[in-house]
């Protein structure tokens, strides 16, 4: 973007403990009462810019501002193929990773997803790779934020109907697309069969009430032994956002035959050492991303865990059974501390 935005962003970005980094399209002179030239940068330039920060830093994230004309638009749109490799090659996953989500998808699809059902999937890294295990399931619905892969095929296939949906009927309803591949883009392109509304609409716990069978599958960084979820901070320090995962796990939860649902890895192993991602209280200053209230399954690739209806004791015996074998030991003798408990 431009001087101004470009100064605005990265403080931003400072404030919320992540890094950021810039490309400038053009330079102004300007002040608060307005903008009084500008210097376009030619659209080679940058376009090396962009493509030179993909290549040394991936972005997790890409904020467009200032383009001010045409040649600088097909810039970004040209740099854009390279930035989007660049990310997806920044949420590479493991061999350990890949075999995670396939189990917990296995599940997801099998055990606590139904025919009919409107489904909400989350853009994390276990929630996104969904779609391709609902390829038996019949007639179910779509309304979310960001629409992730495998959807289309999904669609064509016959599979996503939305003919049970109480809103916008046949219709699948989403705020934006989430690092689709070209071809799923063009499939949605022009196909009346997708709806893309202001986020105020799609997240709108108002709206979101009126829609039946709602199930929304969100990711978790950690989870404690109660089932409060903590999707957005490394202790206090902001990873991502809350996005629409707290309004839709809310509204999943109170919806007629509706769920919601937690997918999570048990562990990652960080130098060499294993850590659980089921933990007896949240780190620190991390935030509750989604209330134990509204969690009615967690699933780790190690089974699921049922929520709904429990007491304190029932839940953390549940999340302990679903948790890495090595970690249950350490689990049992906090949640001994805590709340004096054998498990």
């Amino acid at each position: 973007g431009g001087g101004a935005g470009i100064q605005a962003d990265l403080k931003t970005f400072q404030a919320f403990g992540v890094f950021g980094t810039s490309a400038v399209t053009a330079v102004t002179a300007q002040n608060t009462k307005g903008v009084s030239m500008i210097h376009p940068v030619p659209p080679d330039v940058v376009q090396a810019q962009i493509a030179a920060v993909a290549d040394d830093l991936p972005p997790s994230a890409v904020k467009t501002g200032m383009l001010g004309s045409a040649r600088l638009v097909d810039a970004d749109q040209t740099v854009g193929v390279k930035v989007r490799d660049a990310m997806r090659r920044a949420q590479g996953r493991t061999d350990e990773e890949i075999a995670q989500a396939e189990v917990i998808c296995t599940l997801v699809g099998m055990d606590l997803i139904e025919d009919g059902d409107t489904v909400q999937i989350g853009a994390g890294s276990i929630s996104a790779a969904l779609a391709p295990y609902l390829a038996h399931r019949k007639d179910l619905g779509i309304h979310t934020e960001l629409l992730t892969g495998g959807i289309t095929d999904l669609v064509e296939s016959g599979v996503v109907t939305g003919k049970h949906k109480t809103l916008h009927p046949g219709k699948v309803v989403a705020t934006g697309l989430a690092l689709l591949p070209q071809e799923e883009v063009d499939f949605i392109d022009g196909n009346d069969t997708f709806e893309l509304y202001d986020f105020t609409y799609t997240d709108d716990i108002q709206v979101l009430a009126k829609e039946p069978r709602l199930v929304a599958v969100n990711n978790a960084m950690q989870v404690d032994l109660t089932g409060q979820v903590n999707s957005e901070a490394i202790g206090p320090w902001p990873y991502t956002g809350p996005g629409g995962q707290t309004v839709f796990a809310i509204s999943a939860a109170h919806s007629d035959q509706g769920r919601s649902i937690i997918v999570v890895p048990s562990s990652y192993v960080k130098d060499g050492e294993r850590h659980s991602r089921l933990v007896a209280s949240l780190d620190a200053g991390a935030p509750v991303t989604v209330l134990r209230s509204a969690v009615d399954y967690v699933v780790t690739e190690f089974g699921i865990a049922t929520m709904r209806g429990k007491t304190i004791r029932q839940r953390i015996g549940e999340l302990i059974a679903v948790a890495h074998p090595d970690c249950q030991a350490q689990l049992k003798d906090d949640a001994n501390q805590l709340y004096g408990w054998s498990f």
